[in-house]
């Protein structure tokens, strides 16, 4: 993963995990989308295979919609 997807992903769980610790679970809902789509980006531009990048995304999502 390339360095500046690394630490925005890591910032905006840092920003998701004190939201939620706050009591805001809305902003830390978005935090996490904003996780999940820098993790895609990144599965996307090292991945050639469609399936593999659909499949990486639904196990994203999942864990998205459990935390």
């Amino acid at each position: 993963m390339q360095d500046y997807i690394r630490c925005d992903a890591a910032e905006q769980l840092q920003h998701a995990w004190r939201e939620a610790a706050l009591g805001a679970p809305d902003q830390a809902t978005r935090h996490i989308g904003e996780v999940l789509e820098l993790l895609h980006h990144a599965v996307q531009q090292r991945s050639a295979s469609t399936a593999s990048v659909q499949a990486v995304r639904g196990y994203m999502e999942s864990a998205g919609a459990a935390a």
